[in-house]
């Protein structure tokens, strides 16, 4: 599994309250009005984690509900107020290169990439392009595995640089309001770095891919050869662990493009699991960070993940005891 990292956002100088899921009796949410943040001392947050559950054989659990979970922040138990089964699927961007840097690994990218497909069922779709000489849709977005084997089998190294920075903006700039009530887009990077004749500049990428909201996992083919220190490469490298780590995704260094299809079919594996959406009470501040979280489910035998943070949170305010009428 790949670790998930922080993605819910910060306040803003105004913060409006939604009422759509708090309903103990001895909270009450604001609804319909805006509170400064100067006025939150009494306010509470409540967001959200997508935890995944399976039994001793790693089979996924259904069925469970609010009872079932025990969610705890840096050792101190939260209240649990909702529990959401999450049968939305993942629109997924598979990114390959098939630059000149790659050449040697294009028969363990097919493997990999056929790897990753036999782990998709629907409603998960997937879309596969490459971007040695240019960005080239090959396949989808289909749930067919075969469809996806089928088009990694054409695959070929060119002879030209790569396009890498161009594929990321062309796919986030796409993706940034299509499905506002969907779960983020997922895009999966094979890279080896080879030399980026993009248009498109690194700032720029960056920040589409920020605002698409998309989890980012990058599988960097860093041979042994290449190991000596290259300012290009290295500033590349530091472009693509933040926008993966800090989007909620994964980063990973293979030294061998015979290592890849292991990796990615487990990822294929994480990406289409049924998810639970857990949603408990905590403070406004500090944030809630994802390696402070831990969870337990009350079946015997059950083993829950944390995967990330979902960006959605609301504000709710503690309401004072009524005083006594005299």
């Amino acid at each position: 599994m790949v670790v998930g990292f922080d993605r819910t956002p910060r306040l803003d100088n105004l913060v409006t309250v939604r009422l759509s899921l708090f309903w103990v009796s001895t909270w009450v949410p604001l609804l319909g009005f805006q509170v400064e943040n100067s006025s939150l001392q009494n306010a509470f947050a409540i967001r959200t984690a997508l935890v995944s559950v399976t039994d001793e054989q790693g089979v996924p659990l259904q069925g469970l509900g609010l009872e079932d979970f025990e969610i705890a922040e840096t050792g101190v138990r939260r209240d649990v107020v909702e529990v959401v089964g999450d049968g939305a699927g993942h629109e997924i961007f598979l990114l390959v290169d098939t630059g000149a840097g790659f050449r040697e690994g294009i028969p363990s990218l097919r493997k990999g990439i056929e790897a990753f497909a036999a782990k998709l069922r629907e409603p998960h779709e997937v879309l596969l392009a490459d971007f040695g000489g240019g960005v080239h849709h090959l396949a989808g977005p289909t749930s067919d595995p075969s469809v996806l084997a089928r088009a990694a089998g054409r695959l070929a190294a060119g002879m030209e640089g790569t396009f890498l920075l161009d594929a990321i903006a062309h796919v986030c700039s796409g993706v940034t309001a299509s499905r506002p009530d969907a779960e983020p887009p997922v895009v999966v990077i094979v890279t080896s770095l080879t030399p980026d004749a993009s248009s498109t500049p690194m700032e720029e990428a960056y920040r589409l891919g920020k605002e698409s909201q998309a989890l980012f996992y990058v599988f960097l083919y860093d041979p042994l050869y290449q190991a000596s220190y290259d300012e290009r490469r290295a500033h590349m490298e530091e472009f693509l662990k933040a926008l993966a780590e800090g989007s909620g995704g994964g980063f990973m260094k293979v030294q061998a493009p015979s290592t890849l299809p292991d990796p990615l079919g487990a990822l294929g594996t994480e990406l289409v699991r049924p998810f639970y959406r857990v949603s408990f009470l905590t403070e406004v501040e500090p944030r809630t960070v994802l390696e402070q979280l831990s969870v337990n489910v009350a079946k015997q035998g059950a083993k829950a993940i944390l995967i990330r943070l979902l960006r959605e949170e609301q504000i709710v305010l503690s309401r004072r005891p009524e005083e006594p009428s005299q």
